[in-house]
């Protein structure tokens, strides 16, 4: 899920990626999907609030995301997603 939607962003070109994810291996395997130092990774759960996951983005891009992609079709504000700037 979020490692095959990261590996088609690095391919499409993508400069920078968030991949945010509960599950540990799902973030190795996204870190794997791109030349290194593009792939950022949040697991979510480790934060204290859903809301540092977006103070978090919006700190590292200011001017906005082009692409976010839900990969597992929940709720946005609480289920994974790929960011794409």
């Amino acid at each position: 899920p979020v490692a095959m939607r990261v590996a088609r962003a690095a391919l499409a070109g993508a400069k920078r990626i968030y991949a945010i994810d509960k599950v540990d291996s799902r973030l190795q395997l996204a870190r794997k999907g791109a030349k290194p130092g593009i792939v950022q990774t949040i697991h979510f759960e480790q934060l204290d609030e859903l809301d540092d996951v977006v103070e978090y983005l919006v700190a590292k891009c200011p001017e906005g995301l082009d692409v976010a992609i839900d990969c597992t079709s929940h709720d946005p504000k609480v289920c994974p997603a790929t960011c794409v700037t």
